[in-house]
């Protein structure tokens, strides 16, 4: 696999698909187009946030907690956070299937944030968030 993409000129569009399958199958999927890379560093904090108040929620210690800066390119730690935060949303909530327990505006408005944050911090143009295999599938390239 490739390693981080540079991040792309100011003005030049990333164009994105992401999708994320719960561990019942259903799925749910974002075509995005980011004006480009600057907004990595702010959906990675978003993601940050969420996993930190999760595990606080659940009487963990988070690991990264008080850390400056979290590193924008450790794709492994980026990706065990997201398939976390999205594991405990699924199984929770139910949040990534429609008539879970969220109303369906704030599931709707919640999935689209989400989604778009791991699209901001994922390398690749086609990305598939498997909650059932606990990993995420990237693709890279114009095919």
């Amino acid at each position: 696999m490739s390693g981080p993409q540079p991040p792309a000129e100011s003005g030049t569009p990333i164009q994105k698909r992401i999708s994320l399958k719960t561990r019942s199958g259903a799925r749910v999927s974002l075509d995005v187009t980011l004006a480009d890379a600057n907004g990595r560093m702010s959906a990675l904090e978003y993601l940050e946030h969420l996993d930190e108040t999760i595990r606080r929620k659940l009487g963990d210690t988070p690991v990264f907690a008080g850390f400056k800066g979290p590193n924008p390119y450790d794709r492994e730690r980026i990706e065990a956070m997201i398939v976390y935060i999205a594991s405990f949303h699924d199984a929770t909530f139910g949040t990534f299937t429609p008539g879970g327990e969220l109303p369906e505006e704030e599931r709707n408005e919640f999935v689209e944030i989400f989604l778009l944050a791991c699209a901001s911090v994922l390398d690749g143009d086609r990305l598939f968030i498997d909650l059932s295999r606990g990993r995420i599938d990237h693709h890279i390239g114009t095919d």
